[in-house]
């Protein structure tokens, strides 16, 4: 069966409707999501003596099919003894990011070793926060069923691989986020985090998939 994304009024339609029901505590939650994974990333750089670009490249490339606690378990194992457990590509990935950096090129650009828009957005939202990509947005199956309007089947969750699909969920957070007047990894976080409650997983602070 061949799946088509909706038309981007539609994706628009059905983030805002997830939005409109966040409490004011997800809201709060969302906004600094993203600024609390950066203060994370700041001191597994100063741990392990590595640059934040570093730091946040390990964690992005480690975080596929991860909750965020143990992401933040695996990047600290990582920099600290050299290895850790996970997904091998993962794990490889982060490695060598760890092992980047040389004499002639101190400041490696993580982006050369990471794969896939996701992980990609998540290294660029972690790495600032602030004044972030505007274009970096972190469509994980969660963003994705948000912005189709209901959970997909594993089937239909692959359409998401399909050509410039990653791209158009991505430019609904970024026109929805426009309009709001936030900054779109924003208004995925707090979304993220609403979707999440209303399908019975509360405990986002310990068991934040895929993030």
């Amino acid at each position: 069966m061949l799946y088509e994304l909706p038309d981007e009024p539609t994706l628009i339609n059905n983030i805002i409707d997830t939005y409109n029901q966040s409490t004011p505590a997800e809201i709060s939650q969302g906004y600094s999501w993203y600024e609390t994974a950066h203060i994370f990333a700041l001191g597994l750089s100063e741990h392990a003596d590595i640059t934040l670009r570093q730091s946040a490249g390990i964690i992005a490339a480690l975080s596929p099919q991860t909750s965020w606690a143990l992401n933040q378990v695996m990047a600290t194992d990582l920099v600290t003894n050299g290895t850790t457990h996970g997904l091998p590509l993962s794990v490889s990935r982060a490695t060598a990011i760890l092992h980047s950096a040389t004499e002639n090129d101190p400041f490696p650009d993580p982006l050369e070793i990471l794969g896939g828009p996701k992980v990609r957005s998540f290294y660029a939202n972690i790495l600032d926060p602030y004044t972030a990509n505007a274009n970096a947005v972190t469509i994980d199956r969660h963003a994705y069923a948000i912005a189709i309007g209901h959970v997909p089947s594993t089937q239909e969750a692959k359409t998401l691989d399909r050509k410039g699909y990653y791209e158009r969920c991505a430019a609904a957070y970024i026109q929805l986020a426009d309009t709001l007047k936030m900054l779109p990894h924003e208004l995925q976080a707090i979304t993220w985090i609403t979707h999440r409650r209303q399908k019975g997983i509360v405990d986002y602070h310990t068991d934040m998939e895929e993030f």
